[in-house]
């Protein structure tokens, strides 16, 4: 709700600066990355950890960027592959916060890599379920209304 207009106005942005100057994608990201990995090590180095300590500056020019890039040297097919994971990624960004505080309140004090690996293990599983779902509700419906 906060950061998604952030990231889409950037990358749009981008995008139109690509088409109109013809900016060389890879440099870019290059410059941005570099960017974000010096913000990134100075507020490790600087600031106390807090709650939310993954949100910077820099975060929103490297994705613009990657996305601008994604979006001028690729064409996106659409398959169910392409459709399944359009689906996932929405479905894994959303629960991945309730993930967190389920689990920090499940297993106390537990070490991050295993948190960072068990929410994204469960989210995986939570949109193939959910598409999985999706699907069998769909035959499900078809069949009820052939007959």
């Amino acid at each position: 709700m906060f950061f998604t207009p952030i990231f889409l106005a950037v990358g749009a942005w981008i995008n139109i600066a690509y088409k109109k100057q013809k900016i060389n994608g890879v440099l870019l990201c290059i410059i941005t990355y570099i960017i974000f990995v010096v913000e990134v090590t100075c507020v490790i180095l600087h600031v106390p950890k807090g709650e939310d300590c993954s949100m910077y500056f820099s975060l929103p020019l490297v994705i613009g960027t990657l996305l601008g890039i994604v979006l001028n040297i690729s064409v996106i097919k659409e398959n169910w592959m392409t459709n399944f994971l359009k689906s996932a990624s929405l479905i894994i960004y959303c629960s991945q916060y309730g993930f967190i505080n389920v689990y920090k309140k499940l297993m106390g004090d537990i070490n991050e890599v295993m948190l960072w690996i068990t929410v994204v293990i469960s989210g995986c599983i939570l949109a193939y379920s959910i598409q999985k779902l999706k699907i069998e509700l769909r035959k499900l419906i078809i069949k009820q209304k052939g007959k």
